[in-house]
């Protein structure tokens, strides 16, 4: 509870950029990084050794309540840079919002067309850039529902309902 929590889940493979989760480490002696791993692709144990010998923690077996690493997050990390290496909207982020968590996130895939820069969400160059802490309150959070809530179901349903609708008519 003492220490500041930074999260990434997703694939631990080589092209997905995670060593700068190290220097990250480094620069914030009193922070956790804490690294969950996809279950659905084969995980580099280069990857997971180099992690976690630099103090990093690793989990990579499936997660019964991932949820619950979320909620006990004050950052989620997405360090990725390579366009071959993700989706280019990742869920976690969006998975990472919905829970009031604010995104420190490289300038990947089509994430600056759907989110804006703000205080929740911050793009770098490189992850290695980040280095001070948000100034969040709680105000700042009412925002994080409004900005994720085009993501919902109803809301995509009433978008694809309006899109057929129009391509019917053609």
């Amino acid at each position: 509870t003492d220490k500041k929590v930074f999260l990434h889940v997703g694939h631990l493979k080589e092209d997905r950029n995670l060593s700068p989760l190290i220097n990250l480490k480094k620069k914030f002696k009193d922070s956790e990084i804490l690294v969950v791993g996809s279950t659905t692709t084969k995980t580099s144990s280069n990857i997971v050794n180099l992690l976690r010998v630099n103090g990093c923690t690793v989990l990579t077996g499936y997660q019964d309540q991932i949820e619950e690493l979320y909620q006990l997050s004050d950052y989620y990390i997405f360090p990725t840079i390579s366009e071959k290496a993700a989706i280019h909207m990742p869920l976690s982020i969006l998975e990472s919002l919905s829970c009031n968590i604010p995104v420190v996130t490289t300038n990947f895939g089509d994430i600056d067309n759907i989110l804006d820069d703000t205080k929740l969400v911050r793009y770098f160059n490189n992850v290695d850039e980040f280095d001070s802490e948000y100034d969040l309150k709680e105000d700042d959070f009412n925002n994080n529902q409004l900005m994720i809530a085009k993501f919902d179901w109803k809301t995509i349903a009433d978008q694809l309902k309006i899109l057929f609708t129009e391509l019917s008519k053609k």
